[in-house]
């Protein structure tokens, strides 16, 4: 027994007596996730956070070189990378072509036990797509956040195969990462353990180890290093010869992975599971059988991004001119894309939850309570987007660190909780007393620092950047060419009346009279100045303004998606089918010299304005499927009264899906960000497995 792994079980025996309580820790199944910014690996639910991946390189056996690691999501990589199967908690199946040099192919695998929280089994297999086979180098690692003082790594020795064992405060007991399977025999195993401080970047540790040579092949040093002190980062090192698979378990010594356990056999069971539940949640409409596939990858793709961050965060108050840190937070939430938002986003996460909520309700009231809980306690702000801990923020610029305090993305969670609610408001009503005064804390929000001056009930956005405004979510959407106080928006206005008139809805559920009657009066004075202010009887849209000295002084006159917002939001009056108003946006609507584009669907700005398609081409006429979403959502509101809302709406319905499909196919399996006008090409970061992932819902008609 060598001298480490006695001074290892010494500091795991001080620290249980230390910490007994922990023992009666009982852990969800949602305590071990998939890693936000990595191809694959998973991270524990937990202050002290436990860290594991698969890492892997190309061995150029008679050169002696190699090429860097592959494991934080990287575009320079130039791998198609797809999720092919994921519930985001019990099991993920991850697929990689690495053609850029490699011409592989590897799958990575994960699955949770049945009746187990906390233990993994994790697969890699590989592959060559050329006659001769490859050389790959794997790495699979375990490492433990500094900020737990016990945290302990070692590697020991079972039947002379390397393994990992692992103490943490959050975990019950000794953690193990051992080699439960190999294929074939390695042509090289080694090891190596270290402390590092941050221990989420094993490629840096690999790469730093890359002077350690041994027959040609690179290997790492064969030890424990203790210079920095007791190692809480470990890693196991072997080379395959395609093709390979390898198991690993990760498990404690007190919810160890059963001897009965197989692999295959059980994440075939939880396959079957996911796709049977699919089709009872969203497969009654989707007939189509290739459609239903695409579906099923479309839910993993989202589910997949499901992430947990915990650490520190940092704020921005521009009226102090200081950035404050805050310490201890947590935050749950899915991601929109691995390689260049490695981060929440509040008004994504609210698109996202449409699904989520549908696929597992109880998953959707965590993720709402933990965005909740980061408001400010006082003024109800939160976060346009959450940079939280030292794994989120090494992949985020510095300067996009901090919130700032006085901007705020629009209240779509709000909608989401809204159309969650009345689905069942009998067991859901308790979830709904328990959040309302944040939601109370955060509409007052709004109120008070997005309220124009210019005339009452009528709001702008802040945060201005040029003609356009990062609030809003529609970053570089044209507003007026100059910022001014003069101005009011036409899209934060729409938000609000329907933001008032769920606020009215909530408190008449919870008892709350009172607010309830100032949340109607709020809603119809909102309503009233929306119509009487914003609409342009010319273009036959609403549009933003700008006063003059208090007086209504023009229109800004960009016609876009915030134009159709009040038919897209479903609170311009219906009025028995008379409202000429609704009529004329769903004119407008499908116009396809205006916003209707027949390769892709709704565009974000009309192909007439003259900003169209200028600078960064990203809210100006490129096709977003969230919008897409939304305003066929609306559509569908008025269908009873208005005949060609649902023509429209099977129109705008027929378009994103076949489009979505093609480049999704055409693309190797992937979602994009935006789709272009008149090509309907996929635009912008792919795979964007965001608010994209809302064709499913278009498939099924869910709204």
């Amino acid at each position: 027994m060598n001298s480490f792994y006695i001074l290892f079980l010494f500091l795991f025996f001080f620290f249980s007596s230390q910490t007994a309580s922990i023992k009666e820790t009982t852990f969800e199944r949602d305590f071990i996730l998939p890693r936000p910014p990595v191809y694959n690996g998973i991270q524990t639910k937990s202050k002290n956070t436990i860290y594991s991946s698969f890492v892997y390189h190309e061995h150029l056996q008679e050169h002696g070189q190699f090429l860097k690691p592959r494991e934080v999501c990287q575009y320079d990589d130039r791998i198609n990378y797809r999720v092919v199967r994921a519930d985001g908690i019990n099991f993920s199946h991850v697929y990689m072509e690495d053609t850029y040099k490699m011409d592989s192919e590897l799958e990575f695998y994960y699955i949770k036990p049945t009746n187990q929280n906390n233990s993994v089994a994790m697969k890699i297999v590989g592959q060559s797509n050329l006659e001769e086979e490859a050389t790959i180098s794997v790495y699979s690692y375990l490492s433990i956040s500094t900020e737990d003082k016990s945290a302990i790594c070692s590697i020991n020795f079972e039947d002379k195969q390397p393994f990992i064992s692992s103490y943490s405060s959050d975990y019950n007991g000794i953690i193990n990462l051992k080699t439960h399977f190999q294929s074939k025999e390695p042509l090289v195993t080694s090891y190596y353990a270290v402390r590092n401080d941050e221990p989420y970047l094993a490629t840096d540790i690999i790469t730093s180890q890359f002077n350690h040579y041994g027959g040609g092949i690179f290997q790492l040093p064969n030890k424990t290093d203790y210079s920095k002190g007791v190692p809480n980062f470990a890693i196991i090192h072997k080379v395959f010869q395609t093709p390979f698979e390898w198991i690993v378990y990760f498990d404690s010594e007190d919810d160890p992975i059963p001897s009965s356990f197989v692999f295959d056999e059980q994440f075939i069971q939880q396959q079957l599971a996911f796709d049977s539940k699919f089709d009872s949640i969203f497969g009654s409409q989707i007939i189509n059988a290739t459609h239903n596939q695409f579906g099923k990858q479309v839910l993993s793709h989202l589910l997949g991004g499901l992430s947990y961050f915990y650490g520190t965060r940092y704020i921005y108050d521009p009226y102090e001119n200081k950035t404050f840190e805050f310490y201890d937070n947590e935050l749950y939430s899915c991601i929109p894309n691995k390689f260049y938002f490695p981060r929440p986003f509040f008004w994504d996460e609210g698109f996202h939850d449409k699904i989520v909520w549908r696929w597992e309700p109880k998953l959707f009231e965590n993720i709402m309570t933990s965005w909740f809980n980061l408001q400010n306690e006082t003024t109800g702000w939160i976060a346009r987007e959450m940079i939280i801990g030292s794994e989120a923020q090494s992949r985020a610029p510095e300067w996009a660190w901090a919130g700032i305090t006085n901007q705020m993305n629009p209240p779509i969670f709000f909608f989401t909780l809204f159309e969650y609610y009345q689905q069942d408001p009998q067991s859901r009503i308790t979830f709904l007393k328990s959040i309302y005064p944040k939601l109370q804390k955060t509409y007052d929000f709004y109120w008070n620092n997005c309220l124009s001056t210019v005339t009452p009930y009528t709001f702008v956005w802040l945060g201005r950047v040029g003609d356009g405004t990062l609030d809003s979510g529609l970053d570089d959407y044209p507003r007026a060419p100059e910022p001014t106080k003069q101005e009011v928006d036409i899209d934060i206005q729409s938000w609000m009346v329907k933001l008032s008139y769920v606020m009215q809805y909530f408190a008449q559920e919870v008892g709350d009279t009172k607010n309830q009657s100032l949340y109607h009066l709020e809603y119809t004075e909102t309503l009233k100045k929306m119509r009487e202010i914003f609409w342009n009887s010319k273009q036959h849209v609403y549009q933003d303004t700008r006063y003059q000295n208090g007086t209504l002084d023009e229109k800004i006159e960009h016609v876009g998606i915030i134009s159709v917002f009040p038919v897209c939001l479903g609170i311009e009056p219906i009025d028995n089918g008379n409202n000429q108003r609704v009529k004329e946006m769903i004119q407008v609507m499908n116009n396809t010299s205006i916003l209707f584009d027949e390769q892709a669907g709704l565009r974000s700005l009309s192909s007439k304005d003259s900003a169209f398609m200028l600078s960064g081409n990203y809210w100006r006429g490129n096709i977003w499927i969230n919008m897409n979403y939304m305003c066929s959502q609306g559509l569908k509101f008025y269908e009873q009264y208005y005949p060609e809302a649902k023509t429209l709406r099977n129109r705008i319905e027929e378009t994103v899906i076949n489009n979505v499909i093609k480049e999704y196919f055409k693309t190797h399996g992937s979602l994009w960000e935006t789709y272009m006008p008149f090509t309907g090409l996929g635009y912008n970061n792919n795979p964007f497995n965001g608010w994209t992932t809302l064709v499913l819902l278009m498939m099924a008609q869910l709204y």
